[in-house]
């Protein structure tokens, strides 16, 4: 689901915090998720926490405490394998060959290290693509179904960090999908760097205000799951700074693909969280 189509609107009115107030809530606020996780009694320190957002560490949002269940969904992708190795040296050697061809050349690590090439939303469009570059390429490649099963969420915390965590894992699942379906535009060539740059930083924008949000609403220290999608929308502004709407069209396809399966692999990272916590 594209991500402008679900892009959250959250409150901008400055709303005055007390010291004490935040005091209480944090000493009395707790998430729990899946079932697994919970925290116990901390002393917790509220300062100030450096941003590069224009947005106020004192934005406004519902405090009200309440619980609530929801279904994250389980998510399904398919990739193109090069090559499969009980070492990461020969792993990465592989990678950076094809990387220098338009491949991502992204190193996924399970019980061996996957060099994978791309990733695609169906199996369909996995397989065309695996026999196209066979036969234009010569290149031989593997099918590497990518699963991250779904899972029952209970939360309880204030509805501010309820609405917020929903939305920046809705946001984390449409970011990859946007990601790849951008990968495939620059691999048809519909559309010049340019134009896929600035596509890229209108993902940026919405993204970044979902992690301001998450740093605003879960002082420190935050749950794992809370870190891992801020690294995640983290890792995707990393990449958007370091973009050179002027570069070969190959290398741009392929560090597309590389941040793509990185962005879904850090989802993957976040996901084993729920039952780790």
């Amino acid at each position: 689901m594209p991500v402008q189509e679900h892009k959250k609107i959250y409150p901008s009115g400055h709303v005055p915090v007390k010291w004490l107030s935040w005091l209480l809530v944090g000493a009395a606020a707790f998430l729990v998720l899946g079932g697994l996780l919970s925290r116990s009694t901390v002393d917790t320190v509220i300062e100030p926490l450096p941003t590069a957002t224009p947005f106020s560490l004192e934005e406004g949002f519902d405090e009200t405490l309440e619980s609530c269940q929801w279904q994250l969904p389980e998510v399904n992708w398919y990739a193109l394998q090069l090559g499969a190795f009980d070492g990461q040296s020969s792993a990465e050697e592989l990678g950076e060959q094809y990387r220098l061809r338009g491949a991502a050349g992204y190193l996924w690590q399970d019980e061996r290290w996957r060099v994978l090439a791309a990733v695609y939303a169906t199996e369909e469009d996995a397989r065309t693509v695996r026999k196209q570059i066979s036969e234009l390429h010569g290149v031989d490649s593997y099918l590497y179904h990518i699963r991250l099963p779904g899972a029952a969420v209970s939360m309880q915390g204030m509805r501010g960090q309820i609405e917020i965590l929903k939305a920046a894992f809705e946001h984390a699942a449409a970011l990859v999908g946007e990601l790849q379906q951008l990968s495939l535009q620059a691999d048809r060539s519909q559309g010049g760097t340019e134009e896929l740059s600035a596509a890229l930083f209108a993902l940026k924008d919405q993204t970044s205000l979902v992690s301001v949000r998450l740093r605003q609403r879960f002082p420190e220290p935050r749950n794992s799951c809370v870190v891992g999608l801020m690294e995640l929308f983290g890792s995707y502004a990393d990449f958007c700074e370091s973009l050179q709407a002027d570069a070969p069209t190959v290398s741009f396809g392929a560090s597309l693909k590389y941040q793509t399966i990185l962005s879904l692999d850090l989802l993957r990272q976040v996901y084993n969280t729920l039952g780790n916590t």
